[in-house]
């Protein structure tokens, strides 16, 4: 059993990591960027879901790195972005993005609608193919947005997270998008 004042070792056994609470100042680079990045390692989980913007340098620990965006970032060059994917399928329609604007008070509504174009089924190919993946190793969704909570990576990475979670449904709707109960839905 691992006592909170005693380090947890890297894979390699060469650097340690206090637990202690109050020492989480930095993780050492096999450990990632954030606080938390080494949950899986340590439970020994399969793959993850991870956000990352564009404008952020790539990093070896991103895995499987795919562009989200239907619109290239300003400013950005494809070398420095190194991505293996540009997936335009999952994001938004032109009509929807336009429509949405980034209002935070059209967010509830622009989440019902973006999840009803990923169940198209370009974009559940798209969905397949990165929980595939997701479940085998870490997979990174690059996006552009500066609100990135409001945007369309948080409902893909929201829907992705769900459906590693549970296997049984192939496409989880997100809980404000289900139907209203009494009312016929179509497949």
């Amino acid at each position: 059993m691992l006592r909170v004042h005693e380090p947890l070792r890297s894979p390699d056994g060469s650097a340690t990591v206090p637990l202690s609470r109050y020492d989480n100042s930095r993780p050492p680079l096999w450990l990632g960027a954030t606080p938390f990045s080494h949950l899986p390692f340590i439970l020994g989980a399969g793959g993850m879901i991870v956000t990352k913007r564009a404008y952020e340098p790539a990093s070896a620990s991103d895995g499987y790195r795919v562009m989200i965006d239907r619109l290239w970032p300003r400013g950005v060059s494809k070398a420095k972005a190194r991505l293996e994917a540009w997936e335009k399928d999952i994001a938004p329609s032109r009509g929807l993005r336009e429509w949405y604007g980034h209002d935070p008070a059209k967010w509830p509504e622009f989440r019902r609608r973006y999840t009803r174009e990923l169940r198209a089924s370009p974009a559940k190919t798209v969905l397949d193919d990165l929980a595939r993946r997701a479940k085998k190793g870490r997979v990174t969704l690059v996006f552009a947005s500066k609100a990135a909570d409001i945007s369309d990576v948080a409902v893909l990475e929201r829907l992705l997270n769900r459906r590693l979670r549970s296997p049984l449904d192939p496409l989880p709707l997100d809980s404000a998008a289900s139907p209203r109960p009494g009312r016929a839905h179509r497949a």
